[in-house]
């Protein structure tokens, strides 16, 4: 922890607002700029810039480089990377602007590649030795950081889509009223944040941290307290996060979860987590996103990254970096309000000595105290509202103070940092010259939180459009591979739709076809740009299509009239049927069964008990009609076929003395049944019907006349 922070944090909040507002000196962006700091050195680094603070990717503009120094410095140089050396100059010359004024300046030639690049080290000398080494990390816009829409309201403020930019003038950016800033962006907005993040370009050389505005649970270890309305906020928020450093502001970081964490944790003043206050003791606990408390309590966050594996009687050390960065840990996630007492599973395995940083591979379990979360419920009480009542979802705004209103390729820079808070998955993260894969608020709290970064900023508004109300044709969802229709009732020049949080760019109109699953919502817009509030969230649901049921047949699927053919469908689902014949709708055809009694092509269709629909295959029936009746009645049962023998089809004859229900078969020589031709009840007379053999092979086949009356004739054909 570099001394440095002591001094240069009481300058960014005047001293009056500081007292409102308890700040929590957190992660350390100092150690991951500043890799040598004399304190003892009369030459001081105030502070760097770059102009223009975010170069674009493709721009071969030269940047100018500023450095505020006090004192008198022996040399002030950079290193780049490739290890050639640019000195700075405060003579007035080659960038600088005024001679003399403290401030040290060159132009240096941006990097080709990268996003947020190293480009090298800022050297300071006294009398000849180095006292301060800082690593320079330029912000650079990429191709996946597109343009956006800003809106300016005055010479002073501008927006876009999830950045409020105010202009702070540069003698007064580090001792500011945050009161009056707040005043003036809730100017401009409702009453819809959590928290506040507050970036400062160019800023200066000094770590994130967290200040709490209101309080409302208890067992936190911290006071009940409602400050929000000194802020312009009329009870909603809770807090501020604070990027003195603009290049490590990324809402999708481990550092960024930290601080958004310190609105519940560690306040346990009066408990055996004291000692790291506002972090936590090194423990196993600190392997979380909040970490440890370097040099003790109230000191900045640090990461420890080592799990304690339990050995006999000894807990070993084990490197645990590579599931770096953490998810909140369960302590961590209770104290949010995500999780129930009984998922807070892990114990708190605490070193007693707080002084010295674990370097050993093991330690004796003499070597900590260790409790269990019930140990700390005893002593502050559980959490309420617990759990069941607490908010799982948290919006966040971001404003960026700067010296003069961005340029747009600024604005969407610190946009595209902004949104991240949203993501749903990893993402690359670089801060400082480390670069890893964050885990966005929504990961790191493993599903348990989201977090919503748009803001819905209005300007010059005597009046604001009515909150827009959502309705759906179908109930919010929409059966797989289809969609559903949004529509907003509210009139208005245009709208915004948001899906998850996210603006769906080139939608505009009342209506909006949705065919993807997602938590939706809109804000309408007037003819002079002023939003209203936004809607409701509503949740649109993806339901399953049911399993497509299988359809047989109960024999065969050609027969002669008056037989019909038996469809059974199968499905594994609780769903109604609907028989199609030729994909028209069968009248009462509505059972898992259907007896086709007319040729054709059917089918059936399935809903599931959401209303999705699925069909079967389609299956093809024959019913062949008798060619022809004769009116006489023959004195007994008679059964013949012409020709025979045939190649291909013949026609067989059979005749009743009286009405009788009648099977025929046709069978081989060895008396194996191979089909049936018809089965049903014919009335007395001659029958004559076609059959057909053409799938049958050349031989001697025995077809065979059964009747209900114990009547049994059979004969034989040859298939040539």
């Amino acid at each position: 922890m570099f001394r440095l922070l002591v001094i240069l944090l009481v300058l960014f909040i005047h001293e009056s607002v500081a007292q409102s507002i308890p700040e929590v000196a957190c992660f350390r962006d100092v150690d991951a700029l500043a890799t040598t700091w004399d304190t003892a050195a009369t030459v001081a680094l105030k502070g760097t810039r770059f102009t223009p603070s975010v170069v674009n990717q493709s721009s071969t503009v030269p940047i100018l480089f500023e450095s505020t120094i006090e004192g008198q410095p022996s040399e002030v140089k950079i290193e780049l990377a490739d290890k050639s050396i640019i000195a700075l100059n405060d003579k007035g010359l080659e960038g600088d602007k005024t001679g003399n004024d403290g401030i040290y300046s060159a132009r240096i030639a941006r990097p080709s590649t990268g996003w947020q690049p190293f480009l090298g080290y800022l050297k300071v000398s006294e009398n000849g030795a180095q006292v301060a080494q800082l690593n320079l990390i330029l912000m650079v816009l990429t191709p996946e950081m597109p343009l956006v829409r800003t809106v300016k309201i005055d010479n002073s403020t501008q927006f876009s889509d999830y950045v409020f930019n105010m202009v702070v003038p540069s003698n007064s950016s580090n001792t500011f009223d945050v009161r009056q800033i707040a005043q003036g962006f809730y100017k401009h907005h409702g009453d819809n944040f959590d928290f506040i993040n507050v970036v400062l370009v160019p800023g200066y050389i000094g770590n994130r941290y967290h200040s709490y505005v209101s309080n409302a649970i208890q067992g936190l270890g911290m006071p009940i307290v409602n400050n929000s309305a000194s802020y312009g906020s009329k009870g909603k928020l809770l807090g501020f996060n604070f990027f003195p450093v603009p290049s490590f502001f990324d809402a999708a970081s481990n550092g960024y979860n930290h601080e958004i964490g310190h609105q519940w944790i560690n306040y346990f003043s009066n408990s055996f987590l004291k000692e790291g206050i506002p972090h936590w003791p090194i423990s196993n606990l600190a392997a979380g996103v909040m970490g440890f408390s370097i040099g003790g309590a109230n000191g900045a966050g640090g990461s420890f990254s080592r799990k304690l594996v339990e050995e006999g009687n000894s807990f070993k050390l084990v490197d645990d970096s590579v599931n770096f960065p953490p998810y909140f840990n369960d302590w961590e996630m209770y104290l949010m309000g995500l999780i129930p007492t009984n998922e807070v599973s892990s114990l708190a395995i605490i070193f007693k000595d707080q002084t010295t940083f674990p370097t050993e591979n093991s330690y004796p379990k003499s070597a900590f105290n260790i409790f269990s979360f019930s140990d700390l419920i005893r002593i502050v009480g559980e959490r309420s509202p617990r759990s069941s009542q607490s908010p799982k979802e948290f919006t966040i705004a971001t404003i960026v103070l700067s010296e003069t209103l961005l340029n747009e390729e600024e604005m969407a820079y610190f946009d595209f940092m902004a949104k991240r808070a949203e993501a749903t998955s990893q993402v690359a993260v670089r801060e400082g010259l480390s670069t890893y894969m964050g885990k966005p608020f929504l990961v790191a709290t493993r599903g348990k939180a989201t977090l919503k970064a748009a803001l819905n900023t209005n300007f010059s508004c005597d009046q604001v459009l009515p909150k827009p109300v959502l309705i759906s044709d179908n109930n919010f969802s929409f059966c797989e591979g289809s969609s559903t229709t949004l529509k907003v009732e509210t009139a208005a020049a245009s709208y915004v739709w948001y899906v998850d949080g996210t603006v769906i760019t080139d939608q505009k109109t009342n209506t909006l076809v949705v065919s993807k699953a997602g938590s939706y919502a809109v804000v309408a817009q007037d003819t002079k740009g002023c939003n209203s509030v936004r809607s409701d969230e509503k949740k649109v649901e993806s339901l399953p299509l049911p399993a497509r049921p299988t359809v047989v047949a109960d024999g065969n699927t050609t027969v002669f009239a008056p037989q019909k053919v038996k469809l059974t469908a199968s499905t594994s689902e609780v769903v109604t049927y609907q028989w199609q014949k030729e994909n028209v709708n069968i009248t009462n055809a509505t059972q898992a069964t259907y007896e086709a009694a007319e040729s054709g092509t059917y089918r059936v269709q399935v809903t599931s008990q959401r209303g999705c629909i699925n069909f079967s295959e389609a299956i093809k029936v024959e019913i062949q009609p008798v060619l022809s009746t004769s009116v006489s009645v023959p004195q007994q049962v008679e059964l013949m076929n012409f020709p025979n023998p045939f190649s291909q089809t013949t026609q067989i004859k059979f005749g009743l003395p009286s009405a009788a229900s009648v099977s025929l078969k046709i069978y081989t020589q060895t008396g194996r049944e191979i089909g049936k031709v018809v089965e049903g009840k014919y009335g007395a007379g001659w029958h004559v019907l076609d059959f057909d053999a053409k799938t049958l092979p050349a031989g001697l086949y025995i077809y065979r006349l059964e009747t209900n009356q114990s009547h049994k004739v059979e004969k034989k054909m040859i298939v040539e």
